[in-house]
């Protein structure tokens, strides 16, 4: 019996032990400020987002602990604008006393990457998808959405992102495809609207389908009719070292095309085309090879791999991957 005691005493400890924890990692909120003044060891900030902790106050402090540092590679300075989780109770005291366990840099909103010692200019919170740059409307989506992700910013640039999936904000956050060609970041819960660079968001949800595509070159839109022009489009590349950049030649005359992406290969791939659905469709003339091509616009086209046929050359290579785009 007193075996059994024994045993039922623990279980009732363990219990115990598991659900303070489970309530410890529970008892946490965030908060977005910045830092008004630091040493080695602690940290003061302002706070101006992190309705939980502006309930209390607008300022606090806290230690720079080993996990603290472990949970962000970045050495934060005087100035800067911080993600900050905390966890356990807030001292009510000026300034706000409280456990911070992890950090991250917030460039999100009206926040910019200094730049006025290097001569450049300041940059807005920024990211680059599919080649293209976005930057932060300031303003937040409140639409309901399912979980998963199109992808996740797993880079970072000091000022203008240079790559896919980079932004100059910090890294980890995953981000959804929007409407109106936007892209609408997860950041602390709060899903911030990003819009292609150099348009005012009032400005672009004024403007008409084809003022969109004038000042997007990559913007797709189903309320304009698209078709391809005469002549050569040729296919970006960012290998320099390339001798020959694949193209497609299109004669809307008698809709014929050449697509030319092997100089080793005698076999020709002409025929004929159409335009269907935004798309042109060209057929080999032995109808051995179909390639499609998406249309962004009359002068900048696409290639669609998975409604195509192989690229690969004599050498075994793949010489236009999905998505490669051809400008005339």
């Amino acid at each position: 019996m007193k075996k059994w005691m024994t045993l039922y005493i623990l279980s009732i400890c363990l219990m115990l032990c598991g659900c303070g924890q489970k309530e410890n990692k529970e008892n946490e909120t965030s908060f977005v400020g910045t830092i008004i003044d630091m040493t080695d060891t602690s940290v003061h900030m302002s706070v101006e987002e992190g309705d939980e902790v502006l309930a209390s106050g607008n300022e606090v402090t806290f230690e720079i602990t080993d996990e603290l540092k472990a949970s962000k590679d970045f050495t934060p300075e005087v100035g800067d604008r911080l993600s900050v989780t905390i966890r356990g109770d807030i001292a009510e005291s000026f300034p706000l006393q409280v456990t911070a366990v992890s950090w991250a840099p917030n460039l999100v909103g009206s926040a910019y990457i200094s730049t006025e010692e290097s001569g450049q200019a300041d940059y807005p919170a920024m990211i680059m998808v599919q080649g293209k740059l976005y930057y932060d409307s300031d303003e937040v989506s409140t639409e309901v959405r399912c979980g998963n992700m199109d992808g996740e910013i797993t880079s970072t640039a000091d000022t203008e992102p240079t790559k896919d999936n980079q932004s100059n904000f910090g890294m980890g956050y995953g981000y959804q495809y929007g409407a109106d060609d936007t892209i609408q970041v997860n950041i602390d819960n709060s899903w911030h609207i990003f819009i292609p660079y150099g348009v005012k968001q009032d400005d672009w949800d004024n403007l008409t389908e084809q003022q969109k595509m004038e000042q997007d070159p990559t913007y797709h839109s189903d309320e304009v009719a698209y078709s391809v022009i005469d002549g050569t489009y040729t296919m970006d590349s960012e290998d320099e070292s390339q001798m020959y950049s694949p193209s497609v030649t299109f004669s809307t005359e008698d809709n014929a095309f050449l697509f030319t992406f092997d100089v080793l290969s005698s076999y020709a791939n002409h025929g004929t085309y159409f335009v269907e659905n935004d798309e042109v469709v060209a057929t080999t003339s032995d109808e051995k090879y179909v390639f499609v091509f998406q249309i962004i616009d009359d002068a900048i086209i696409s290639f669609v791999e998975d409604k195509s046929a192989s690229t690969k050359t004599v050498e075994g290579k793949v010489a236009v991957p999905d998505g490669a785009v051809f400008n005339k």
